[in-house]
């Protein structure tokens, strides 16, 4: 089962094949986040998510709920509610590395990648689904890991987070794919 909702599996198939022309990372205003220099690490953490302009079409990563009310996943939401939030500031980082690289690359293709839970309004021990954590965009030679991880921890914290992490070398979305692969998220009633 694709753990992506059916209007988010559309949004992803409605601009493969375009080219990036933009990448614009979204912080909350007033906690100084910056996005010039890039962390060596290959991870970025960000506080709402990303924009990648796609010609005319906008594709908004961000983390969200599911229909279930699993509090934090990775998602796919409408750019224009995402970009009205008003704590939201877009940076457009376009011009700057490694963002740069993404410009003029084609959305190949993508995978979704899950974690197990039994989350639920009554948590199950017997019942389990899968969760999306996070979204490999494969951009022309170039790949971007979107990840709904924890931002202080995120190559060894929970899977379930409310912030992103942007993993845009090949060793960081490697090494962050390992540490969740055969991960599962417990929840227990009480």
């Amino acid at each position: 089962m694709l753990a992506l909702p059916e209007v988010e599996v559309e949004r992803l198939d409605a601009v493969r094949g375009i080219p990036v022309t933009a990448v614009q990372l979204c912080a909350m205003r007033d906690c100084g986040e910056e996005f010039d220099q890039p962390p060596r690490s290959g991870l970025f953490c960000v506080t709402w998510g990303a924009v990648l302009h796609l010609r005319s079409q906008l594709l908004a990563i961000s983390w969200s709920e599911d229909s279930i009310g699993d509090p934090c996943r990775i998602g796919l939401v409408d750019p224009i509610e995402f970009l009205a939030i008003e704590s939201l500031v877009a940076q457009d980082v376009s011009a700057l590395p490694p963002w740069s690289r993404y410009i003029g690359c084609d959305l190949d293709s993508y995978e979704v990648l899950t974690y197990q839970s039994n989350y639920a309004r009554e948590p199950s021990s017997t019942k389990w689904h899968a969760v999306p954590w996070g979204l490999l965009l494969h951009l022309g030679p170039h790949s971007l890991l979107a990840a709904a991880v924890d931002h202080e921890n995120p190559l060894g914290g929970s899977p379930c987070a409310d912030e992103l992490v942007l993993a845009f070398s090949d060793f960081a979305i490697h090494r962050l794919s390992d540490v969740y692969e055969g991960e599962r998220g417990e929840w227990s009633a009480g």
